[in-house]
């Protein structure tokens, strides 16, 4: 038997005619509205300029949050970020047997094998607008290469602030063991986050701090948050203005420690 197809027959007229007429949820659109004869949300429960917010058992009205800035000059919290792409404008020191090198891939910080020699990264901003300070959050966040050559004898520190022994939130690596590390001026304190590879590591890592100012420092390594740190914590504007500070010294005369960096980011929010 050849196919039956069992239906009513739809003249072609009308079925051009209903692909050019709206679909039947939008015909029906204006009983959904509040003053509808069957309302998403009753009359009573909204006002203009609310969206719908569902409160358990039905929709209500609610007034949006207040959120987002007109345009970028409106914006008041400060940015900065760096690919490396030059030196310029940033602090460097060297010691005779230390060297700081740009490459087209990363800056590379390197020790040599003579005790007390250290190569340092840092960029300040005197004068900017908004000021830095340690009364606001901040956070920053990047990749860094950590490379030892004989042990694990050293130290590196990677953050924001004056570097070791001053203001600072950040970074450190002690005798191969990678913490987070706060300085009020006075006193510091330390948390161990992650131990690298012995004899020697050699690992990439991200490296993200959050500062809440007055409450905690929360570090995070490759995503994860592995500890927090709530005494100790900077305030005011002192050593607030270094964006950046990357540091790695030789402790032993033996060990050659490196830092390569690619990327850093910062912030500083109202």
């Amino acid at each position: 038997m050849g196919n039956l197809f069992i239906g009513f027959p739809v003249p072609r007229a009308k079925i051009a005619e209903m692909i050019e007429g709206s679909a039947p949820p939008l015909e029906h659109i204006a009983n959904h509205l509040p003053d509808g004869s069957d309302p998403l949300i009753l009359p009573g429960d909204i006002a203009t300029g609310q969206i719908i917010k569902w409160n358990g058992s039905k929709f209500i009205g609610a007034t949006p949050a207040a959120g987002g800035i007109a345009t970028r000059y409106a914006d008041t919290d400060k940015f900065w970020y760096t690919n490396f792409e030059s030196l310029d404008g940033f602090e460097i020191y060297q010691s005779a047997g230390a060297s700081v090198t740009l490459s087209q891939d990363f800056v590379w910080l390197q020790t040599g094998t003579t005790i007390n020699h250290l190569a340092r990264v840092r960029k300040r901003d005197e004068i900017g607008y908004p000021v830095l300070s340690w009364n606001n959050v901040r956070k920053f966040r990047c990749r860094a290469s950590l490379h030892t050559e004989n042990n694990v004898t050293g130290d590196i520190f990677l953050g924001v602030g004056a570097g070791p022994g001053s203001r600072h939130i950040g970074f450190i690596v002690d005798y191969g063991i990678l913490k987070g590390s706060v300085h009020n001026g006075t006193s510091g304190a330390e948390i161990e986050l992650e131990t690298l590879d012995t004899p020697t590591y050699s690992p990439t890592k991200l490296l993200e701090a959050v500062f809440t100012p007055g409450s905690k420092a929360e570090f995070y390594v490759d995503g994860e948050k592995l500890g927090e740190i709530t005494t100790y914590l900077p305030s005011g504007l002192t050593d607030a203005n270094w964006w950046f500070y990357a540091y790695i010294k030789n402790i032993d005369g033996v060990n050659d420690l490196w830092l390569r960096i690619s990327q850093f980011e910062a912030t500083q929010a109202l």
